[in-house]
């Protein structure tokens, strides 16, 4: 009788140990969220992991392998191992065990210090049986998209040719009054023309005034943007002077677009245009595009520069950035300055003589 019950026993040890882990695993679920969606280069990541038990009883081993893009720099990943895999990327575990209807919650701090489209959250998920000796491992593919915008450029020469242009169009806007927008009236001092006097105000106040116009409003700025070069170097030097000129356009409040005969994908798909606008969704669209960008163009400069010229709005002037300012680049600039009529600003990735 004792050998009949330990033979029964063995038997349902034996089953119990082979599908446990299978069992218990369909009880285990697992997400992670990343803290950022568009990141600065070199700027802390934190990846929140959570790992849920969702049946009743306990599990004895739970281990979570979260592979992290390459180039990574895992900076803080509390309760975990950190190890270089060997193929261009870093690898995270997480080991530990459950009580029923529990939750282990982890972060990682990481960044990233080169633009680009990084994928995180691959991970492997591995479930014990009770005795610990068979695993039941499956991946989990959902993985959070993070774009990382390029770096600024800190250029001293580029950032005072950026601030002349910038002062020479503020100057154009503030001596450009427009008709339609009347701000208030003032007293007529003899140098105003009669069809600016307001004769209902005059007869009101018994003194001759004139009418006192805003200043135009639709001062704004084109960004051109040439990606045609072999260059890598040059390429990422053309999109860190982009986030740049970005940079300046919203602190002096100058409303900008841009045109590229490269691809862009932005948070709603391919474009290679972003109309003019200002405001910080404005500039993180842009700036998401700028990091998801592909090191190809698809056209040359001068069908750009005649794309621009044909869609050319009132009072848009143009900052062009490109690779390399030779004899070609700089005559379609003056032919776009010279059919446009309005100022353009060129700016090169490559320095003259290199």
């Amino acid at each position: 009788m004792n050998i009949l019950f330990l033979v029964l026993f063995a038997i349902a040890l034996f089953f119990v140990e082979r599908y446990w882990a299978a069992f218990a695993a369909r009880r285990i679920s697992y997400s992670c969220r990343c803290s950022k969606v568009l990141a600065e280069p070199g700027e802390p990541i934190r990846l929140e992991c959570e790992t849920k038990n969702t049946g009743r009883l306990p599990v004895m081993f739970v281990r979570v392998s979260v592979f992290m893009p390459q180039d990574a720099k895992v900076t803080d990943a509390a309760g975990s191992s950190v190890r270089d895999t060997g193929f261009n990327n870093g690898l995270v575990e997480m080991k530990f065990s459950m009580n029923g209807r529990s939750k282990v919650r982890r972060n990682i701090e990481m960044s990233l210090a080169t633009r680009g489209v990084y994928h995180i959250g691959k991970t492997e998920l591995s479930v014990g049986d009770l005795l610990g000796l068979n695993e039941n491992s499956h991946f989990l593919e959902k993985e959070n998209k993070l774009v990382v915008m390029p770096e600024k450029c800190e250029d001293v020469q580029v950032q005072e040719v950026l601030g002349g242009f910038l002062g020479d169009i503020s100057v154009r806007r503030f001596i450009m009054e427009d008709p339609i927008l009347t701000r208030g009236f003032r007293e007529y001092t003899g140098r105003e023309p009669f069809r600016d006097v307001s004769w209902i105000r005059t007869a009101v106040s018994g003194r001759m005034m004139v009418k006192e116009y805003d200043h135009t409003s639709d001062i704004n700025v084109m960004i051109l943007l040439n990606l045609d070069t072999n260059n890598d170097d040059e390429l990422e030097k053309c999109y860190s002077l982009t986030r740049t000129v970005c940079d300046r356009l919203e602190r002096a409040n100058v409303e900008y677009g841009l045109r590229t005969n490269g691809g862009l994908f932005g948070p709603v798909g391919y474009t290679e245009w972003f109309p003019q606008g200002l405001g910080e969704r404005h500039y993180n669209s842009i700036m998401y595009s700028l990091g998801s960008a592909k090191k190809v163009a698809y056209y040359s400069f001068a069908t750009l520069t005649e794309r621009a010229i044909r869609k050319q709005r009132n009072n848009e002037n143009y900052i062009v950035i490109v690779p390399r300012a030779d004899a070609q680049t700089v005559r379609l600039v003056q032919k776009l300055e010279m059919k446009t009529g309005n100022r353009v600003c060129m700016l090169a990735a490559a320095k003259e003589g290199t």
